[in-house]
């Protein structure tokens, strides 16, 4: 009896693992977004669009582009990591160098809820602000 209870056990963690990588593969957070930025420090804000393209199952290349002051428009890449996927729950994290205006090295963590709204905190030496997105239906 031992043996059979230890090997249910152990089919079940298998299975629960599998449901783990399979969420994983099976998110697919392709395609554009729009929403807004704020930066927490000056408050300066404004419109955000992010286009997500997969480049494995882990692993999404995101080009954001927006404007700063409403008029000077920014532009660049992040590759950002699923570093856990839980529930509807997507975890994201990245770093990247941006340059011109606002030279400085970023991190972000992001999560997107329900396949559909992204939050992620942003943080610099000189800049700490919100990325809030949902996918853009035009």
């Amino acid at each position: 009896m031992k043996k059979l209870g230890l090997g249910v056990l152990a089919i079940g963690l298998l299975l629960g693992a599998t449901a783990t990588v399979t969420a994983q593969v099976n998110t697919d957070l392709c395609g554009s977004w729009c929403g807004r930025w704020v930066d927490c420090n000056s408050g300066h804000k404004g419109p955000l669009k992010g286009h997500f393209c997969k480049i494995d199952d882990t692993h999404y290349d995101v080009l954001f582009t927006g404007r700063f002051w409403g008029v000077f428009p920014f532009r660049y890449n992040v590759v950002l990591t699923v570093t856990k996927v839980e529930g509807d729950k997507v975890y994201l994290t990245g770093q990247t160098a941006a340059g011109g205006l606002f030279r400085s090295s970023y991190t972000y963590n992001a999560v997107v809820t329900g396949n559909c709204h992204f939050e992620c905190d942003y943080d610099s030496c000189k800049y700490t602000g919100k990325f809030c997105m949902d996918r853009c239906c035009r």
